[in-house]
């Protein structure tokens, strides 16, 4: 059946899967058909299985039969046992071939499968996930290439889940990928955050949370997490939820798993990330860019050098720009290129003080269009130079002013990241 409306889940958490749903994908065409060409009960009752977790419909033919040529686009599933006798015809213009068999490989497996133009041979059960990620792809064809944003913040309180909210909704309001409108998904992946929810005002409101999502390992229809998420302000939101699991880090897995569908099911996809980036280094490199959020203060550059010292140490991310936050007093603050210089990456945008803003996000009405103010403003500036409108190239990154001869802020910084512990030179010192 068809997805149309918003299907609604539980906010509780219970760690259980969603169920999915068969048929047309959500905002396209008809589901692409998938043949298998099999004589085994055993492969049948496996391919099944997993097509039915990936909601693609599935067309099974004798291979003693005539079974009728396969439509382009579609995915052919083959059991091995029978490819070497069988004189499969090559695969159609855009037709997928893979051929299947369990932990008894028949004889000549391997060329048969070449010769008939598979391009890949899956061992069944352990190749589940592949098999279940192929089925996805042939049910829902829409392209992996949304947009991936990451925002981390480079101290605690530095703004990076205010600022990572008004990025999405600012992205609701431009040139959608499709007549449908922009789709924009949130998720918050902090778990010391005050969540996501909380900011949008989304506490009581129906749908899934990272603890229903906890268990999912290898892939999500996107269609399902498309049509089971709280929404506000044209945002699909993915928080936490409030119960214990909350506290937790996402395990890799299920984060791993709700990026690859939303890659697909949305144009935009925000992710606020946990300080250091914990439990979400395999994220890092899907985002283009990193955006680091750092108060224009001495001790937050401190910090936040200190944090991109350990995302090198680990996965380090390609594309890292820093969003500097200004304060409501310019005393004793950095300059926004001076944060940037001292940090090594190039400057993507400042944010100004905004009072307002914090009182919205304490009031759950962040992307209120009727309240929306500078925050949403500022976000939607900072866009300009990330996502460009149809025709406009990209601005890019600020690039980081050259060194200071004389040192200044940006060297007191880097004094201060190499010092001892609570040992930090005065304004002026070489």
């Amino acid at each position: 059946m068809g997805t149309s409306g918003r299907a609604r889940g539980h906010a509780g958490g219970t760690g259980s899967t969603p169920a999915g749903t068969t048929g047309d994908v959500a905002g396209g065409g008809p589901a692409g058909r998938v043949v298998l060409v099999s004589s085994s009960a055993w492969v049948e009752e496996q391919v099944r299985r997993c097509a039915a977790a990936a909601g693609a419909p599935l067309e099974v033919l004798d291979p003693r039969g005539p079974g009728g040529a396969t439509p382009a686009g579609a995915l052919e599933l083959w059991d091995a046992s029978v490819l070497p006798g069988a004189g499969a015809p090559p695969p159609a213009p855009g037709c997928r071939r893979l051929a299947l068999t369990g932990v008894d490989v028949p004889e000549g497996l391997w060329r048969a499968a070449l010769e008939s133009g598979a391009s890949a041979v899956l061992l069944l059960p352990d190749d589940e996930d592949a098999l279940v990620e192929a089925l996805l792809e042939a049910a829902d064809p829409r392209p992996a290439d949304a947009l991936v944003l990451g925002v981390l913040g480079g101290c605690g309180g530095a703004g990076a889940s205010v600022l990572a909210a008004c990025l999405a909704g600012a992205a609701t309001r431009r040139a959608p990928r499709s007549g449908a409108g922009p789709r924009v998904l949130l998720a918050d992946l902090d778990p010391l955050g005050c969540g996501a929810d909380l900011l949008l005002g989304l506490e009581d409101e129906a749908g899934l949370r990272w603890e229903d999502l906890r268990g999912v390992r290898g892939s999500l229809r996107p269609d399902v997490l498309e049509a089971s998420l709280p929404r506000r302000g044209g945002v699909d939101v993915l928080a936490r939820g409030r119960g214990a699991l909350a506290r937790h880090d996402v395990p890799p897995p299920a984060s791993a798993a709700v990026v690859a569908a939303a890659r697909r099911s949305h144009d935009v996809v925000v992710l606020d990330l946990p300080r250091g980036a914990r439990g979400a280094e395999h994220l890092l490199r899907a985002c283009a860019p990193l955006l680091l959020v750092v108060p224009a203060e001495v001790p937050a550059a401190v910090a936040a050098s200190r944090q991109l010292e350990d995302l090198a140490r680990g996965t380090s991310p390609t594309d890292v720009r820093v969003v500097v936050r200004a304060g409501p007093r310019p005393t004793g603050r950095l300059r926004p290129h001076e944060v940037a210089e001292a940090l090594g990456h190039p400057l993507a945008g400042v944010v100004p003080h905004d009072p307002a803003l914090a009182a919205r996000a304490a009031e759950g009405a962040l992307l209120s269009r009727e309240r929306s103010g500078g925050g949403l403003l500022r976000a939607a500036e900072l866009l300009e130079h990330l996502l460009p409108p149809p025709g406009r190239a990209p601005t890019g990154p600020r690039p980081a002013r050259a060194a200071d001869p004389a040192g200044g802020a940006p060297a007191r910084v880097a004094a201060a990241a190499t010092a001892p512990p609570g040992w930090l030179p005065a304004a002026g010192a070489p």
